[in-house]
């Protein structure tokens, strides 16, 4: 079983774009295979995304900065490596060392997105790993998880081993020594529950009457509830310095800088800005040194920003000037994405685009002032269309603008909203003058389904129903129709399948491998998506999509309950009311709302002394 898949080129000329599998990329790590830790970090999707994915970057860099681990990379196949796999009955490998999966010690999975979680079960289906954890033995890996997901992975939890709920890279080289420490399983998981951000599922149970799930039971020794864990000061947290290069192009192919972790803001709808709290900057010096590193060992040519909310940073105009400064004569361009409307300023876009004028993203989420305020993002249209015009007096052509359909309390006057302020941005590109206007803009604008997510002041709500959303979407379709304008939006069923997940339960986990068995894999792409398998495993179970997107009741226990990622319940309520009397909330810059994060000491709290 140890000894590496041998990829023919034969194989390799048989699929699309073999360079996935290959490996070997600039900046990779070799070591012995003879290494006391050998760890899967894998990516339950294909190459191109997951090598996209910031946490993969840290997490392997600091894995690999130790001399008893050897962390490789495993991601999953495309649909044709995948069918020539099983056909010549070749196993999962890694990438560095083309090593079967069921060989490592450790296998851990970042969890982006919800609907990754039947991907993660064919990974370890193709790797020859025993899928639920009760079935694996001594000599089978751990398998461990993160992520955003990691806040409610119950539809998962009978696969996993061990969660990590929060900063992974606090936690990891604990539990590496812990492993290397421990003689079994069961005194590792023992001893690695005791860590802050640790879940092991299999020390907790569900209880329930006939009535449904009344509570959770747990190990004596193990935590109820588990408490994120978090980098308290990203200045002395691991700083990955080397990111892999890879030998084909990638969905974000640039050096990345990340500027802070959390949101301020305190948007109603959005997760991210809830379980990232509290904000957590890195100063501008540390990002200028980076940045100069990651140039001279990767030679790329853009430079992205990133964050949450990445016009927030506090340094942000001296370190985009500092940036540019170094970054602008080696021919290095500098992106800044998620940009907010209210903090829109041209002089810092005309200084990050010096080099080249890209497109321009804005979250407006919704059409109305009133539906803003509902969800607490705060932003006029007065703020909107000044950003626009500035924009195109900037020279800017190619806008994008994101909005949600599905919020709660939307009306259909709220859908209209969104073709009102789109076609007021049109028309601030005609206040133009006319030698300006020879060049005509180019806007996109996309929409998403609303989903409820756990620890959001929206968690309990319901979902919109399919067909309303359709009609809505269709109502949207029809106002939109401009020749300078393109129409994206998010397809229900996937939406409605995610949220499922994403409120789910370990009941769901019966269903997950009934889809698996039926063929399921990357359903995260449209094209790999069945909803009527995910219907059809659902019914299968004597489940419905209602029984989770349905609206629950705060005094309810619910699937995430036995997590603590910091924002309380108390606070979740208290702007879930501030929601339907349609009251704005600070930011957290502006004061404390005492939302649970100041018990972590840290961040944007200490502005505040707390």
């Amino acid at each position: 079983m140890n000894k590496p898949v041998s990829l023919s080129n034969a194989l390799l000329r048989s699929v699309e774009k073999p360079s996935r599998y290959v490996g070997g990329e600039w900046n990779s790590v070799v070591k012995s295979p003879d290494a006391a830790i050998r760890f899967a970090l894998c990516f339950p999707d294909i190459y191109e995304i997951g090598m996209s994915n910031l946490a993969m970057s840290i997490l392997y860099q600091q894995m690999n900065a130790r001399d008893d681990t050897w962390c490789e990379r495993v991601f999953s196949p495309a649909a044709d490596m995948r069918k020539a796999m099983l056909e010549a009955d070749m196993p999962l490998f890694s990438l560095e060392s083309k090593t079967p999966l069921a060989a490592f010690d450790l296998i851990g999975f970042t969890l982006q997105y919800e609907l990754s979680y039947v991907t993660l079960l064919d990974m370890l289906r193709l790797g020859r790993v025993p899928l639920r954890a009760a079935e694996r033995g001594e000599e089978d890996p751990l398998v461990i998880a993160g992520g955003p997901c990691a806040v409610n992975c119950e539809p998962a939890a009978d696969f996993l081993d061990l969660v990590v709920v929060g900063d992974g890279e606090t936690v990891l080289p604990a539990l590496l020594d812990l492993r290397r420490q421990t003689d079994s399983k069961a005194s590792f998981l023992e001893a690695a529950c005791r860590l802050e951000g640790v879940y092991v599922p299999a020390f907790y149970q569900e209880v329930r009457d006939d009535s449904g799930r009344i509570g959770f039971a747990s190990k004596a020794d193990a935590p109820l509830p588990v408490r994120r864990t978090i980098v308290g000061n990203l200045d002395d947290a691991f700083l990955p310095l080397k990111p892999l290069v890879p030998n084909q192009e990638i969905v974000h192919d640039r050096m990345v800088l990340e500027l802070f972790r959390g949101c301020t803001r305190g948007c109603r709808f959005c997760q991210a800005g809830q379980i990232y709290r509290p904000v957590r900057e890195r100063s501008a010096d540390v990002l200028a040194k980076q940045a100069d590193a990651l140039l001279d060992a990767t030679g790329y040519d853009e430079l992205g920003l990133l964050s949450l909310s990445t016009s927030d940073y506090c340094a942000l105009p001296q370190l985009t000037e500092t940036l540019v400064a170094s970054m602008s004569p080696r021919g290095v361009n500098l992106s800044l994405p998620s940009l907010r409307l209210d903090s829109f300023n041209v002089a810092l876009m005309e200084k990050a685009s010096s080099t080249r004028k890209a497109g321009l993203t804005f979250a407006v989420e919704a059409g109305t002032e009133r539906l803003r305020r509902r969800i607490n993002k705060n932003i006029s249209e007065a703020d909107v269309l000044n950003a626009a015009a500035i924009a195109f007096e900037g020279g800017w052509r190619t806008l994008k603008f994101y909005f949600m359909l599905g919020l709660p309390g939307e009306t259909d006057e709220d859908v209209d909203g969104i073709a009102d302020i789109v076609f007021k941005v049109i028309d601030c590109f005609y206040r133009l003058p006319p030698e300006a206007r020879r060049k005509p803009p180019s806007i996109t604008v996309s929409t998403s389904y609303f989903i409820p997510k756990p620890w959001t002041p929206f968690q309990w709500e319901a979902m919109l129903p399919a067909d309303i959303y359709h009609a809505r979407r269709k109502r949207l379709t029809e106002r939109l129709r401009h020749r300078f304008i393109r129409y994206n939006w998010h397809d229900a069923d996937m939406a409605v399948i995610e949220a499922v997940l994403a409120r789910g339960d370990r009941r769901l986990s019966s269903v997950l491998e009934t889809v698996l068995d039926e063929g399921g894999t990357l359903d995260s792409w449209r094209e790999h998506f069945s909803y009527e398998r995910w219907s059809a495993a659902l019914q299968l179970h004597g489940l419905s999509e209602h029984d989770f997107t349905r609206e629950h009741d705060t005094s309810e226990v619910l699937a995430w309950d036995l997590l603590d990622p910091g924002v309380t319940k108390r606070h979740l309520q208290k702007e879930r009311a501030a929601a339907s009397a349609e009251l704005q909330s600070d930011d957290c810059m502006t004061s404390c709302a005492y939302c649970g994060a100041q018990r972590y000491g840290t961040g944007v709290c200490l502005n505040h002394g707390i």
